[in-house]
């Protein structure tokens, strides 16, 4: 039960991963992501309250056609889970916004007594990739210390880490019926995510009314291909493709939530949430960013 609770922030970032082929088509000319991005998410398990996530883009770095991000996520369970399992994770993470060819990405764990510094780098070209992963462990209070320790993989080579991923995916075409893939490496384990967006809808959130892609997935380790776990996300169906809700099973628990409380677009803007939230117009599907 512990170990199911201690992944739910990754399975959380997993849910909003969706990634494609190299063939894929992007929105590379309207890209909103500026720095200062904030995103806040709330998640919950089997109906309990469990913590909240941030996401937040610290730096946009334009380079000919491409644009790089500095992004970080922060995990943080709530009181209640803190007394079964703490987690409040730091996840950092510079790559490119249109390509996957390398990626640094960094993680600060504070969970359950562990305290680790684990680092990636990763390097692929057009068929293989190779990920390099550094731990150092600096408390764990529930076994021994170990040492620093370095390990290489060989990965598919459209591999994500969670942070660069979510970014990476809010700007693909998706269309109704048509398959996405994609990989990302959690926890030592590579995990692959299939799916195909389904329909448009329109969601209840913290922000008002909005209109919807409903994106459904199964996803499952390499290691273990036999045991899958459904997924499912709402994007916003507009340029910014905020993720507005996102569903997913834990073995032996529950499902997993996590919905859209606040948005911000840069430093300058202000924070949107349920309190301040204002009406757009007409034929807008986020008239309240007219604003920014």
């Amino acid at each position: 039960m512990f170990r199911n609770i201690s992944i739910l922030a990754a399975i959380i970032a997993c849910m909003t991963t969706l990634n494609s082929p190299a063939s894929a088509r992007y929105h590379r000319g309207a890209a909103p992501i500026q720095a200062g991005e904030l995103i806040f998410l709330k998640a919950s398990l089997a109906g309990v309250e469990g913590g909240t996530s941030r996401l937040l883009v610290r730096k946009v770095q334009k380079t000919g056609k491409d644009t790089y991000l500095l992004a970080t996520m922060k995990a943080r369970t709530n009181t209640f889970f803190d007394k079964i399992h703490k987690v409040n994770n730091i996840f950092s993470s510079w790559f490119s916004l249109f390509h996957n060819g390398a990626f640094r990405y960094h993680l600060d764990v504070d969970q359950a007594g562990l305290r680790q510094s684990r680092r990636l780098n990763f390097k692929s070209s057009k068929r293989r990739g190779t990920l390099l992963l550094a731990v150092k462990t600096y408390a764990n209070k529930r076994g021994p210390v170990w040492r620093p320790w370095k390990r290489r993989y060989r990965v598919p080579a459209n591999t994500h880490n969670l942070v660069s991923a979510l970014y990476y995916a809010r700007f693909l075409k998706y269309r109704r019926g048509k398959r996405f893939r994609f990989f990302v490496f959690v926890q030592g384990k590579i995990w692959r995510v299939s799916g195909k967006m389904t329909k448009k809808v329109k969601l209840f959130t913290a922000i008002g009314t909005r209109r919807a892609l409903l994106v459904e997935a199964d996803t499952w380790s390499l290691r273990r291909p036999r045991h899958k776990r459904k997924l499912r996300i709402w994007l916003s169906d507009d340029r910014f493709r905020l993720p507005l809700k996102i569903e997913g099973y834990v073995p032996r628990i529950g499902v997993a939530k996590a919905e859209l409380t606040a948005y911000r677009r840069n430093y300058r803007s202000r924070l949107l949430n349920k309190r301040n939230q204002r009406r757009g117009r007409k034929g807008r599907a986020w008239g309240f960013l007219s604003d920014f």
